[in-house]
């Protein structure tokens, strides 16, 4: 039996087949990766509607009274939440794992019906859960804003993978573990437990504002991040054909992602009414996040060592470096944003907003894209559709996610600044009450340098979202991966 995989899996057994002949991809391609399949199509154009909506909310920030009724600053920024984390994030990432538990197990996926089931089903429940947030039905609680009933119509999606997962890796056949498996793993669990932990009832005033931002945080690290970087671990084997360069680089990065999922979310409420315990506690614990970007670019790209001529040639490289580039750069920015002396400037302001965006439109939607343009052509037997498409959305998205980011920390500061002259000067504002939207003032030229940043992300997201939907609907057909488990020989 060979192994499917070039690289570090040449020397371990597998129960997957070598690719076979090209093959009709309706009539032919396994329960396995119909489900995989059934978790892209879908969610990209969700990728697309996510991005336009984000660009509104951020256009609010710079005209308040511009928009009003269903796309309301507070409606719309829920509404892209929820286009984005329901219709987009978690289908995808969901995707992502059942492409590659198959690959790296070597047992077809258990429960594959139930899973190519969910991917249509959390479709229809993102846009459920756009037009209630749109009519003003949802129960406001941030950030997604929908009500109890549709709350458990999205654990239910999120549990799927769970399920899926632990019942495949019953059935392994591998007796190695790629670090991928990991990753994968560990976002399978956490992904659920996150939701329901972040939704409990009775929570009011800063026990609410500790669940939104652990929700936040938490989503970031124990989903994107953990789905991203598992899958980018094998993406930059398999395409470059390179073994995993160092497996311990591999164990801080999960560890002290483990570690940051929690304590990045109440850093971001440093110097309000948490207890001061805390912040510290956030701060210091929150520094293993940067860790986790450190050692997992590291790793990465030292398994690429030797193959960066390929970097022009593979979207899927481009992508996943571009993503870890920009993780570091916001983990960074993020970690260092939650020591007390930064927040005192940084805290309650529009950075915030620059590091959310970032880290769902920006980083995860490039692991994402990576993870994707790397299993397009084994799950639907056809060649990338635009490579063009692919290199423009990922090169649009990287230049926005960055700008948007530092345009939205240097109003961030500014705003701060602001605020704190308030507090100690006579000027022409106050620093608490109505008086303090008016110390947004002098960073409104910045906002809007962030809608502009946050429109060119939004055609790199229509460009990869285009990319995804041309590959599977119209790409040139090729030899497809056919997954051969031990039992069928």
């Amino acid at each position: 039996m060979s192994w499917l995989c070039s690289g570090p899996f040449q020397t371990q057994r597998t129960g997957v087949a070598a690719p076979a002949a090209t093959q009709d991809i309706q009539n032919d391609t396994s329960p396995t990766e119909q489900a995989a399949l059934a978790h892209l199509l879908f969610p990209s154009a969700f990728l697309a509607l996510g991005a336009l909506l984000s660009a509104l909310s951020l256009l609010t920030l710079r005209f308040p009274d511009l928009l009003a009724g269903p796309f309301s600053p507070g409606r719309v920024k829920g509404m892209a939440a929820v286009a984005l984390v329901v219709g987009w994030l978690i289908p995808a990432g969901s995707g992502i794992i059942y492409y590659l538990l198959p690959r790296l197990t070597g047992s077809p996926l258990a429960g594959a019906e139930l899973a190519r089931v969910a991917g249509p089903l959390s479709s229809l429940l993102a846009l459920g859960g756009i037009a209630v947030v749109a009519l003003g039905l949802g129960d406001g609680l941030a950030p997604l804003l929908l009500p109890w009933w549709m709350d458990l119509g999205v654990l239910a999606i999120a549990t799927i993978p769970l399920l899926v997962t632990i019942q495949t890796l019953r059935n392994r056949t591998e007796e190695g573990v790629y670090v991928s498996v990991w990753f994968l793993a560990a976002a399978a669990v956490w992904l659920p437990l996150l939701y329901i932990s972040t939704n409990l009832p009775g929570f009011f005033s800063v026990g609410r504002a500790l669940q939104e931002t652990s929700f936040l945080a938490g989503f970031v690290n124990a989903w994107i991040l953990a789905v991203g970087v598992g899958a980018a671990f094998y993406v930059a084997a398999k395409t470059s054909g390179n073994p995993l360069s160092n497996r311990q680089l591999a164990k801080v990065a999960f560890w002290s992602l483990a570690f940051a999922s929690i304590w990045a979310g109440p850093g971001r409420l440093a110097l309000g009414a948490t207890p001061d315990w805390l912040d510290t506690m956030a701060a210091v614990l929150g520094l293993a996040l940067p860790i986790a970007m450190l050692a997992a670019a590291a790793g990465i790209v030292t398994t690429i060592d030797g193959a960066w001529s390929r970097l022009g040639e593979e979207p899927a490289l481009q992508a996943i470096v571009s993503a870890l580039g920009l993780a570091t750069l916001l983990s960074i920015l993020q970690s260092a944003a939650t020591f007390r002396s930064a927040a005192g400037t940084l805290g309650f302001t529009v950075f915030w907003e620059g590091i959310d965006y970032g880290w769902t439109l920006g980083v995860g939607t490039l692991l994402f894209a990576g993870a994707i343009y790397q299993a397009l052509p084994a799950l639907a037997g056809r060649r990338m559709g635009d490579i063009g498409f692919a290199r423009r959305g990922i090169r649009l998205t990287l230049i926005g996610s960055v700008g948007l980011v530092l345009s939205t920390l240097l109003a961030g500061l500014m705003t701060g600044f602001a605020w704190n002259g308030a507090s100690f000067t006579s000027g022409s504002f106050g620093g608490a009450f109505e008086a303090w939207s008016e110390g947004l003032g002098p960073a409104s030229g910045l906002f809007g340098l962030a809608v502009l940043f946050g429109t060119v992300a939004l055609a790199g997201h229509i460009f990869i979202a285009l990319s995804i939907v041309r590959t599977i609907t119209s790409g040139r057909a090729v030899e497809q991966e056919v997954l051969v488990m031990e039992d069928s020989e």
